[in-house]
């Protein structure tokens, strides 16, 4: 109802929002620590802004949260910040995970639409039924994907990318030019060489 969907996740427990149907109040209620599922979802909410997304932040959770029969809640960046940016889908949302920052001002005038982080506390659902939880981003990312095709997926939100990333993306290191590996071998060789003649010759 329009009471839960307002005190939803407020921090303040509403026992006649705590349940199934009301996804839990949030989480409100709980006193155990979270049980995250691995990973991270990045999802990407077209044709609204920052500002309207948090005004209805709520409603998107409890949402989706149904689709996947847990509660979400929004990645907090290492500033403390949620993790709602303008979509620039130039912009590949793993690699805004290594961003200490919460300056996104690059993303700009062309964003039509969010890129919000997401994750799943499985906490209710582990104490509902187990089988039915989604122990990693990507296989919720993957079912709401799957949803999508099917076009059973109904809701006011212009959901148009779901995608599960792990929960520590390691960058892409290149490799040393194979010319660098010759060299020092080479060098070894002759200074090895230049020892055994020294121990012969001694």
């Amino acid at each position: 109802n329009n009471f839960c969907e307002r005190h939803y996740g407020n921090g303040k427990c509403d026992q006649g929002c705590n349940n199934e149907e009301c996804d839990w109040d949030g989480m409100d209620c709980e006193s155990k620590p979270p049980e995250l599922a691995s990973g991270i979802m990045s999802v990407v909410v077209k044709n609204i802004d920052v500002q309207e997304f948090l005004e209805h932040k709520s409603e998107f959770l409890r949402y989706l949260g149904h689709q996947l029969r847990t509660t979400l809640r929004v990645k907090q960046s290492p500033l403390g910040q949620a993790m709602v940016y303008p979509w620039d889908p130039t912009v590949d949302p793993a690699s805004l995970l290594h961003n200490d920052s919460d300056s996104f001002q690059s993303f700009g005038s062309g964003a039509t639409g969010v890129l919000v982080y997401l994750e799943l506390d499985n906490r209710k659902c582990a104490s509902q039924n187990a089988s039915n939880c989604f122990t990693n981003a990507v296989e919720a990312a993957e079912f709401l994907a799957a949803a999508a095709a099917a076009h059973s997926l109904e809701s006011r939100f212009d959901i148009i990318q779901v995608r599960g990333l792990p929960e520590h993306i390691q960058p892409t290191i290149e490799d040393k030019p194979s010319w660098m590996v010759y060299v020092i071998m080479s060098a070894l060789t002759v200074i090895a060489i230049v020892l055994v003649f020294g121990v012969l010759f001694s």
